[in-house]
Parts: structure tokens; C-alpha cells; sequence
């Protein structure tokens, strides 16, 4: 679903990729009407990973049409920290390129890509210049044009899953553990039902705990954990030490694994506790473990109470997680060539943004209210009317999975005439019980108009005033050349512990099937996005909300 992509128009794709006709584009002529030359590219890559290979991508064949699947993977010089490869290219053109640092999963068909430079420019090598020597100095990755610019990378089709702990999530029933330095490591384990690999004693379990690199057979192949916490003065996503992170009370941690096969994936959590004697750099002792199952992981997110049992396998006590899955989005493919995840013109100054197009219509004192109702293409275009940059607007899906425009989780209804409001005759219910249809038919109120009886707005006569026009509908209808700021409405959780709205639709085909519309439509504007949507792909920039542009 949670990294984004470059859009472009459909043939151009197929030019591109060898499916359409090439005369048609200087940009897809093809190597071998040019007289080849080799060209050594070399560049200095900071200390990777296991299994991490820097790699070369560019805009012809010989460097994958920036396809990342088809990536050229670099050579390490001796163990450092330079990779260099030569590579034939066409002469006389303008050969544009990226480096890019992937897990090769099976070459020319899969790779996950872990980081990628994104300086909106890739780099260039000119007609007229020559192929760099052994001699002459090396590239350092993400950095050139005076501008350093590097990103995470997207789910091609990898998954990933957070474990999220938070407010107190472990309970330890033994006196003795009060008070004590509790750390908590996370390991991806294989539970294929053929496999044999199975520690078959809790000191092999016990073993594999205390392994630094957890290069056992039993490891997920191509997996890779993270935590982050967010508590920290760097809440970023780090590399998990070999006794994992502490644990508090009042810490916030987020546990990321990538991962390909979920469905064969269970996660090992792992308990190290410091002794109250422990001297200086005396390591903690494995005081218990939890399995997390894949069969448990039910929807894309939820809440699971997991059991903590001693090395001695006895009940030691439990642990609260919240999980996130995030999948791939499916029918797309991510491409290399441009991403504005992190551009942002020096020289541009604050934005003029429409809130809900014209503002909000439904506040408490109607004297503060927007004349045109919110979220409307009416009051969307008002605002561009009067010069707003962007226009920002709430999305969210109809029962029957059409993404529509509108801000609350709840509607009111009237059982009645329209005209006739009486307590008896309004019933408050959540949007995403009524399908598109019966949204545009029925006489619907918002919730304040529901509370006090008061109809605020009676054109809806005419068609730009209608509430819950489609996603679809306002992305054909307003101007493309102003800025579109999409807020996709989720329930979040509340102080009380209590949810906006209860039993929401899956997160992944939520997600999936608005920025399906987007990307569908898009091909003549600048798309940009949000949250957990800039997991999925490499083009939109990463915010609370989603932008297009």
C-alpha cells in the first residue's frame, strides 16, 4: 500500500519498456544505432548491510530503462567502501543515471530496494566527455550537483509488518523483574510446515537469541528488522543491536520488518533483562521469549495479547502489540527516473491553501461557516477562483468501495419529508454503510445540521453544490495546474481508548483503491503522498496527508 512513483503517460511506458513503437521518441532509440564505448562508473557507498549490493540504473537498456528489477549491480573493490563496475554504452547522446542500493532477490526479475539517490536531476554524462580512470576521484553516493539527496526505498513486492508497543505493553508477573533494564529484540523466523530447520532444544533457541548476526538457517532469507523510537532525540528507523532496545513504560518503539513470504513468516520476540549486580559490559541473560503466529495477523492492523514464556517454559507473563501490515500496491510498477518525495524549491515561499475548498460550512457560530458547502466542487473551485495554491479536501470510501469526497465518519438521514425535521425523524449512521448511490439519492444531513434541526444549505439543486462527489469526478472537473492536498480520512483512536468509527473497511483495499483512482488520472499533474502511502512507491513526497500537484 505505506514509497511511491514516477507517473507518466501509458505509451510512453511502452516506448520506453520496447512495447511501442520507438520512432516515435528520441528517448527510446536504441543502443546499437550508436557506436558503443565503455564507461567505468565508480562511487564511494557508506557501509551496507547484509546482502545489500550498490547498483546502477539509467534511461536505456544497458541500465534497465529505470526499471529497478533491472538494475546492473556493482562490483566491491577489496572489501571497501568503493563499487565500480564497466559498462558499454551508446556514444554521441546524453546518458542520464542513479545509483541505488538493492537486495538482489533474483536478478533482472525481483530486487528490494533499500535506498536510491533522489536529486530530481539524475546524474548526466554528457556527449562529449570521457570515461573516468581508476585515477581520477570517486563519486560519493547521493551527492552531486552540490545537493545531497538520498531516500528509503518502496515495496516492489516485498511486505512489510510493524510491531508496534506502546502505553505500558508488557506485563511481567515476577516480583523480582520490577524495576529491572528490559530489552526486547524482534526476529522474522521460517515456519514452513516441510522445514526441519526447527530448534529442536530451548539451548539452540537460546543460541540463536544470542546470535549477533542471526545468520541461522532458520532466519528469514532477504529479511531485515528495525526499530524505532520514537521517544528518542533520532526517531528514525535504526538497525536493531544484538539484546535489541529497551522497553519503558512511557516509550513509544516500532518494530519494521521487511519481508517476502508473510504467510510462512512468524516473529520471534525475544526478552533480555540486566542482572541488578551486572558488571560493566557484562551482557543481559535471556529471561523469555513470545511467538507472534502469522495466522493471528487477521486484517492489515489490529491489537494481540501474546503470551511470554521463560526459558525454563514457564509463564513469565504478557505482552500487547499493535500491528500494521503494509502490501505492495498492486497493478503498478515503480520507476527511478524522477521523485519530488523530498523536493521543495528554495526560492518558493508559504502556500495559499483552501481548507475543504472554500473552508468549513459547519462550525458553531454560522457566522464563521463558509457560504458554499465544504468538500463540494463548487466550493473547490470558489477556492481557485480567489487564487488559492492548493486546495485541500477529505477522502473516503462509499460501501461499495467509491472514493468520495467528505470529511466526517457519520451522516444523518432523515426518515421523513425533507422539508419537515423532527428529532424522531433523523438517524445518525456511519458513511460507509451507505453505497455512492444511496448517498446521492437519500436526503442526507451532516451531523450538526442533524443536532440542531437546522438545514444550513439548500442548493443542492445544483450539480456543483451536491455533497459526495467522486474522487474521480473532482480529479476530471478542477483545474490540474492548482495544487490538490488529499486528506484520507481514517478512524484514529482516542484519549477514552474508544475509535471515530468502529469496524472500518481493510486498510490495505482502503488505501489501494483511492490512490488507484489517483494514479489512473494522474498522468498530466504531479502526484504526492502521505503517511503509510509512501511505503508503497518512490514518486510522492512523505507528509500527514497526501499531495498532488
Amino acid at each position: 500500500m505505506q514509497r511511491w512513483f514516477f507517473l507518466e503517460n501509458p505509451e510512453n511506458m511502452n516506448i520506453r519498456t520496447g512495447k511501442g513503437d520507438a520512432t516515435t521518441s528520441s528517448s527510446s532509440v536504441t543502443s546499437f544505432q550508436y557506436t558503443p564505448r565503455h564507461w567505468l562508473f565508480r562511487v564511494r557507498a557508506p557501509e551496507l548491510r547484509k546482502d545489500e549490493t550498490v547498483c546502477l540504473i539509467g534511461d536505456l537498456k544497458e541500465l534497465g530503462f529505470w526499471l529497478p528489477e533491472r538494475c546492473v549491480p556493482l562490483q566491491q573493490e577489496n572489501d571497501s567502501e568503493i563499487w565500480s563496475s564497466t559498462i558499454e554504452i551508446p556514444d554521441k547522446r546524453k546518458i542520464e543515471y542513479r545509483f541505488c542500493i538493492c537486495v538482489i532477490i533474483e536478478s533482472g526479475l525481483q530486487v528490494i530496494v533499500r535506498n536510491w539517490e533522489t536529486n530530481r536531476r539524475p546524474r548526466l554524462i554528457d556527449y562529449a566527455e570521457t570515461s573516468p580512470t581508476t585515477d581520477d576521484p570517486v563519486l560519493v553516493y547521493g551527492i552531486y550537483d552540490g545537493n545531497e539527496h538520498c531516500d528509503r526505498g518502496w515495496l516492489c513486492k516485498e511486505t512489510i509488518v510493524q510491531l508496534k508497543l506502546c502505553n505500558n505493553p508488557l506485563t511481567l508477573w515476577r516480583p523480582k523483574y520490577a524495576n529491572r533494564q528490559v530489552y526486547i529484540k524482534v526476529t522474522p523466523v521460517n515456519i514452513k510446515s516441510h522445514s526441519t530447520n526447527l530448534p529442536i532444544s530451548m539451548s539452540e533457541a537460546l543460541e540463536e537469541s544470542l546470535s549477533d548476526t542471526q545468520d541461522n538457517i532458520e532466519s528469514v532469507k532477504f529479511s531485515f528488522t528495525e526499530v524505532a523510537d520514537l521517544n528518542a532525540d533520532d526517531p528514525s528507523f535504526q538497525p536493531q543491536n544484538q539484546f535489541g532496545s529497551e522497553i519503558t513504560k512511557s516509550n513509544m518503539q516500532i518494530f519494521q520488518s521487511t519481508i517476502l513470504f508473510p504467510q510462512n513468516t512468524a516473529y520471534l520476540i525475544d526478552f533480555y533483562i540486566y542482572s541488578t549486580r551486572a558488571q560493566e559490559n557484562e551482557p543481559p541473560y535471556h529471561a523469555g521469549f513470545s511467538y507472534l503466529l502469522p495466522t493471528a495477523l487477521q486484517s492489515s492492523e489490529g491489537s494481540i495479547i501474546l503470551p511470554v514464556t521463560s526459558t525454563k517454559q514457564r509463564p513469565l507473563g504478557q505482552l500487547r502489540v499493535d500491528y500494521l501490515i503494509i502490501g505492495a500496491l498492486p497493478n503498478y510498477k515503480c520507476d527511478m527516473s524522477i521523485s519530488y518525495a523530498r523536493h521543495w524549491k528554495k526560492s518558493r515561499s508559504g502556500l495559499d491553501v483552501g481548507h475543504r475548498g472554500s473552508g468549513s460550512s459547519f462550525k458553531n457560530k454560522v457566522q464563521n461557516c463558509a457560504e458554499v458547502r465544504e468538500n463540494t466542487i463548487a466550493s473547490l473551485k470558489n477556492a481557485i477562483e480567489h487564487g488559492a495554491d492548493f486546495v485541500e479536501f477529505d477522502v473516503q470510501l462509499s460501501k461499495d468501495l467509491v472514493p468520495i469526497i467528505y470529511h466526517d465518519f457519520h451522516v444523518c438521514i432523515a426518515m421523513k419529508k425533507k422539508k419537515d425535521i423532527d428529532e424522531q425523524d433523523m438517524l445518525e449512521i456511519p458513511l460507509k454503510e451507505l453505497t455512492f448511490e444511496q448517498l446521492r439519492l437519500l436526503k442526507v444531513y451532516h451531523l450538526t445540521e442533524g443536532k440542531s434541526k437546522n438545514q444550513r444549505f439548500f442548493d443542492e439543486e445544483l450539480e456543483d453544490h451536491q455533497p459526495f462527489p467522486t474522487l474521480q469526478q473532482l480529479l476530471e472537473t478542477l483545474n490540474p495546474h492548482v495544487g490538490f492536498n488529499i486528506e484520507i480520512k481514517w478512524t484514529m483512536k482516542l484519549e477514552d481508548g474508544s475509535y471515530e468509527l468502529y469496524h472500518p473497511t481493510d486498510l490495505n483495499l482502503y488505501l489501494d483503491t483511492i490512490l488507484e483512482v489517483v494514479m489512473r488520472l494522474s498522468v498530466h499533474i504531479h502526484v504526492s503522498s502521505s503517511g503509510m502511502v509512501g511505503i508503497e512507491g518512490s514518486f510522492f513526497p512523505v507528509s500527514i496527508r497526501m499531495f498532488v500537484k
